[in-house]
């Protein structure tokens, strides 16, 4: 949230934020306005700092500024969706797609296939699923089956 903190108007006001995220550049720009208008200075487009104008320093801090913001918001999030997965695992909640089962006709097509009667391609097409699909099952299979 952005706040102005009035001081002595020979003192530097300072922009302070209680917590970065989701703060935007109109957020920043009506702040500065507000605070502008309220210590009654007019003109701020006139000023000329080492040859930029002051619109051009006050929009090059808006935008470091809020990349920095959506850096620390990115950060946060991710940290936050880790903890979140974690605890989910922790409860025994499965992640992701659901797993397929193997087909009930897969052992009976799989002896064929490699008896050498049937092509891998013909077995995917009898089982409705791709033939990178039946490669999958057939090594999970053996796996299974040399433990």
């Amino acid at each position: 949230m952005l706040r102005l903190l009035p001081q002595s108007e020979k003192e530097v006001r300072a922009v302070l934020y209680s917590r970065l995220e989701r703060v935007s550049r109109k957020d920043i720009k009506r702040g500065i306005e507000e605070y502008c208008r309220e210590a009654g200075i007019t003109g701020i487009e006139d000023i000329d700092i080492n040859g930029y104008g002051l619109a051009e320093i006050i929009e090059e801090i808006t935008n470091r500024l809020v990349s920095e913001v959506a850096k620390e918001e990115k950060e946060s999030f991710k940290s936050a969706q880790k903890r979140g997965i974690e605890e989910a695992r922790e409860r025994g909640v499965v992640l992701g797609r659901p797993r397929k089962e193997m087909p009930p006709e897969f052992e009976k097509l799989y002896k064929a296939y490699r008896e050498g009667t049937i092509t891998a391609g013909e077995c995917a097409k009898i089982l409705e699923i791709q033939p990178s699909a039946f490669s999958y099952m057939i090594k999970k299979y053996e796996k299974k089956s040399a433990l």
